[in-house]
């Protein structure tokens, strides 16, 4: 996989992912390519699928957007930073009988958020 930066420009939340996805990126079907930081961000589109398609990791969430000439859309929006309860971390968009929960804010951001590209 090819990045522009090292790891040491990326925030906190950059870093986990990126060595969440030094463990992980056999188990992609089409491998994120062209990582690079933009305005803050991580972005990166993924082998084999229309560059048009891409993901991007902001220092408060994680998002699939559609980028053509003059048209956008997020497909996917999840934030990074869950809340924490006594039953642990969760995400607060979803109501309380959806709610998953986690043991730590990490686990919470591997399930919710990165596991989830895979999907």
């Amino acid at each position: 996989m090819k990045r522009a930066r090292s790891k040491r420009s990326f925030s906190a939340l950059q870093r986990e992912f990126l060595l969440w996805l030094d463990r992980n990126s056999a188990r992609f079907s089409h491998q994120p390519l062209a990582m690079r930081a933009s305005d803050g961000s991580l972005r990166f589109t993924f082998a084999g699928v229309n560059r048009i398609l891409c993901g991007q990791l902001s220092s408060n969430g994680f998002f699939v957007e559609v980028h053509a000439k003059d048209f956008w859309d997020a497909l996917v929006w999840v934030d990074a930073y869950p809340r924490e309860s006594e039953e642990g971390f969760y995400d607060p968009d979803f109501l309380p009988e959806y709610r998953r929960y986690y043991k730590t804010a990490a686990d919470f951001r591997d399930a919710e958020i990165f596991e989830a590209l895979l999907e």
